[in-house]
């Protein structure tokens, strides 16, 4: 088509958008902070949930279909601003890369539930004590887990305020490892002994891991299109800017599946928006007894 599309980052949105505007014979550059493409897939899940040569494979895919790779490109505002001047669309797919942390007393000894996991699969072997707590208990938190008895710990215990969200066989997972999962358990304070709960109970641990959720990084981005939750608010056509769209984890905390279908209807509007269409969302039609 001649016309030429920027994504801003390489996770499952990020390559999504890539995947399908490259086969609308759109000219597409994913533009990646990391060293390697693949996003949390590559960063954050562990190798025994998603093996590193299944998510090679399908990297080779996308790319052999002539998407340009351009990894240890960090996005800031004036960057952002020759890619708007450069391309035909922007794309914003950064996903979510903040650790949340919760502002109890204390909270500055708690361990970041994606850097924790980053480390672990870049090989970094980060320290952890005997004993570790982990707060909470969504898949990601039984990722931590898994990742704390593989860098030594004897002992995890996974608490949450509810009912734990994580699938049962992640959970019976870290319970086979010798995890515990205890709910609910509302924390006070984090203390060098462990955490102190509501109750005023003790919980002895040396090292505390907090998984409660990612916020996006959207330093690069005006501060008018992005909400007070730090979220940005695109359009009903995935648009937050003219010529720029957005999907994924930068809209709402999700999981990769609802980051890909997201990203699939961004890219339909983003070849509507570049072929002079009108975009409408297509809508899903289950056959009885599938």
């Amino acid at each position: 088509t001649g016309k030429t599309v920027a994504i801003i980052g390489g996770g499952a949105a990020g390559l999504t958008t890539a995947w399908k505007l490259v086969r609308k014979g759109h000219d597409v550059t994913v533009f990646e902070a990391d060293e390697r493409m693949g996003g949390k897939m590559e960063q954050v899940i562990p190798r025994t949930r998603l093996p590193g040569q299944t998510l090679a494979k399908e990297l080779k895919r996308i790319e052999d279909m002539g998407v340009v790779f351009k990894t240890n490109t960090k996005i800031s505002a004036e960057k952002f601003a020759e890619l708007r001047a450069d391309f035909d669309a922007v794309v914003v797919a950064t996903g979510g890369h903040i650790g949340r942390v919760f502002p109890w007393p204390g909270h500055e000894r708690l361990v970041k539930g994606i850097e924790f996991l980053k480390a672990v699969n870049k090989g970094q072997n980060p320290k952890v004590g005997k004993r570790v707590i982990v707060i909470g208990c969504g898949n990601s938190g039984m990722d931590a887990a898994v990742g704390a008895y593989q860098m030594g710990a004897e002992q995890v215990t996974c608490i949450d305020v509810q009912r734990p969200a994580a699938d049962a066989i992640e959970i019976a997972h870290v319970e086979n490892l010798g995890g515990k999962i205890v709910w609910p358990v509302l924390t006070q304070e984090i203390t060098a002994e462990g955490i102190i709960t509501k109750n005023g109970e003790l919980i002895e641990a040396d090292t505390v891991i907090i998984n409660v959720g990612e916020m996006p990084d959207l330093d690069f981005l005006p501060k008018d299109i992005i909400t007070e939750r730090g979220y940005l608010k695109p359009n009903s056509d995935y648009q937050i800017a003219e010529g720029v769209y957005t999907a994924g984890d930068t809209v709402k905390p999700g999981r990769l599946v609802d980051a890909i279908g997201a990203a699939g209807q961004a890219a339909l509007a983003v070849d509507t928006y570049l072929t002079g269409n009108t975009y409408e969302s297509e809508v899903k039609t289950k056959i009885d007894g599938n």
